[in-house]
């Protein structure tokens, strides 16, 4: 599938895909496994949209793993967020399937929105 870029004027193959639909969450989630198919890098950003409690932190970890294995493997990690914002990430390195996974730190507690979304190339 190709879509059409318009910052680069030129047409990119690829997908897009939602990792982690954007939630309010005070544990720790595992996105549902996706499919990477015959794409190996990623173009992904995690968008925090709202946070609470006393020095919350979340940290997002990509990770992937081949067809028919339990094991996922992290090939990269977003900068720990505190606070409001959002960051763009390559990733390189994948496998059959994709997810993404967050860690919620803190007390009083701590509430993350967010969300990691992305196009698969």
């Amino acid at each position: 599938m190709a879509r059409y870029v318009a910052d680069r004027n030129q047409m990119v193959r690829g997908e897009d895909v939602v990792l982690l639909p954007a939630a309010a969450r005070t544990q720790n989630a595992a996105g549902a496994a996706v499919p990477s198919d015959e794409f190996s890098t990623a173009v992904l950003e995690l968008d925090v949209t709202a946070r609470s409690g006393t020095n919350p932190t979340l940290d997002v970890a990509i990770e992937t793993r081949f067809s028919g294995f339990s094991t996922w493997v992290e090939v990269d990690t977003f900068a720990q967020a505190t606070n409001v914002g959002a960051q763009r990430k390559v990733v390189s390195g994948l496998a059959d399937e994709v997810r993404a996974v967050g860690e919620i730190g803190g007390t009083g507690t701590p509430t993350f929105t967010y969300g990691v979304r992305g196009h698969l190339k």
